[in-house]
């Protein structure tokens, strides 16, 4: 069974891309260019000890904001990934 070349890109891409999310590719990637990530995460409903687990991740690589210093921070140009950390308080 031969692919065509364009369902060969889709199915590589289905595979690749969330690989590399994953093994922290797309970071290096980012790293390597100079480009600055700065994201804001949004928490809906998350156990206590996966929280624990994702903050650890976080303090590790990653400067952790409160979403005040983050918005002021937005011209900074450091190469350290930025992280502000919020809650949707109207989820149950």
């Amino acid at each position: 069974m031969e692919l065509s070349s364009q369902r060969f890109r889709h199915v590589a891409k289905a595979i690749a891309l969330p690989l590399l999310f994953v093994t922290g590719g797309v970071w290096l990637a980012n790293a390597i260019a100079g480009r600055r990530r700065r994201v804001a995460l949004t928490y809906h409903s998350i156990s206590a000890h996966l929280f624990a687990e994702h903050l650890a991740y976080l303090r590790r690589h990653a400067r952790i904001l409160s979403l005040e210093e983050f918005l002021a921070d937005a011209d900074d140009r450091t190469r350290t990934p930025t992280v502000t950390v919020t809650f949707d308080d109207g989820c149950a």
